[in-house]
């Protein structure tokens, strides 16, 4: 299943990243996973995964103008072996012209590891990894319970 990931571009500045993460909890916002880099020349990006992605781009477009906020469109990958398993899908991820883009970890306290990946076909790849009978997405709702 594809999950929406909110990407936020501001001033690379510790304080403006924490700004970001309290206004959205002030507001009843979970994230489930938070991830921060940087483009090396003032600027940098969160990635941050919540069940309430629009939501949490109004908040934040309203918080500050200098704010940019895009919606990027992720793939979740539940498996307690996910990155050995992706390596095993590399000879059909290839055949199929898949690449990666991205890809980071998310740990839930109880929960399997999940793999947050951004590929150049979100589509193909799910296509490729579902033959393979693997849990795409959170199907569990107690995970939507705790990101409330």
């Amino acid at each position: 299943m594809k999950h929406l990931e909110l990407v936020v571009r501001l001033e690379n500045r510790f304080d403006n990243f924490f700004d970001v993460k309290k206004a959205l909890k002030d507001r009843g916002i979970g994230i489930w996973s938070c991830v921060i880099d940087s483009d090396g020349v003032g600027f940098g990006s969160m990635r941050i995964l919540t069940p309430f992605v629009n939501k949490a781009k109004q908040i934040l477009m309203k918080m500050h103008e200098h704010v940019k906020c895009d919606v990027s469109e992720v793939v979740l990958i539940e498996d307690a072996e996910a990155f050995e398993r992706l390596a095993e899908a590399r000879e059909a991820m290839t055949r199929a012209n898949v690449t990666i883009k991205r890809l980071y970890n998310y740990q839930g306290q109880s929960d399997p590891q999940t793999i947050v990946v951004k590929f150049n076909d979100n589509d193909k790849a799910i296509k490729l990894l579902r033959i393979k009978n693997w849990k795409i997405g959170y199907t569990r709702p107690k995970l939507l319970e705790k990101a409330a």
